[in-house]
């Protein structure tokens, strides 16, 4: 039976859940284009079958995401019988898989500079999304503030303030200190 432990699993084992649940799904792709079937998968994962297929639509629309081909995902004219599909292009999704993962992890892998842009960071969507709004796209213009600055600017969920926070100082950058700090 096919492996079906992600291959980058072992190189990236920390905290990056996201990365990680992202990259089970391309291997769940890559399983089934070689000949894996949605039962081998379930029971290999102890899982049923419709969370496979929910997992493989998770994979495409990740793939669609980081693919500039944009040629697989959601509204890619399916076919009634998947696992052929993917059999049938199992050379073009898993260079699409091996541009997708490279997306992920190449900014992870870089050090965070003051150019960087948020999407460098390893946080939620959410966290991202709330930095997006308020325009904090750029890391040099959001570690200009202070943390409590950044809670008030922001109005973040407490949860998704720490993440960032946390995920800066971790990445060796540091924010400005609190007035009450100096």
């Amino acid at each position: 039976m096919i492996d079906l432990v992600p291959k980058h699993l072992d190189e990236k084992k920390n905290d990056q859940r996201w990365c990680l649940t992202i990259l089970n799904h391309f291997e769940l792709l890559r399983a089934i284009s070689e000949g894996a079937t949605y039962s081998d998968i379930a029971a290999a994962r102890s899982i049923t079958k419709p969370r496979v297929a929910q997992m493989l639509g998770y994979g495409f629309r990740a793939v669609q995401k980081y693919d500039p081909s944009k040629r697989f995902g959601s509204d890619w004219a399916s076919s009634t019988d998947w696992q052929s599909f993917l059999r049938e292009n199992n050379e073009d999704i898993s260079q699409a898989i091996n541009r997708s993962v490279n997306a992920i992890v190449t900014p992870l892998q870089s050090p965070l500079t003051v150019q960087s842009s948020v999407d460098a960071l390893n946080i939620s969507s959410r966290a991202r999304n709330y930095l997006r709004g308020q325009s904090l796209t750029n890391i040099g213009v959001l570690i200009s503030l202070s943390k409590s600055e950044l809670a008030q600017i922001m109005k973040i969920p407490r949860g998704s303030l720490s993440e960032v926070i946390a995920e800066v100082e971790a990445r060796g950058l540091t924010f400005r200190p609190d007035e009450q700090d100096a």
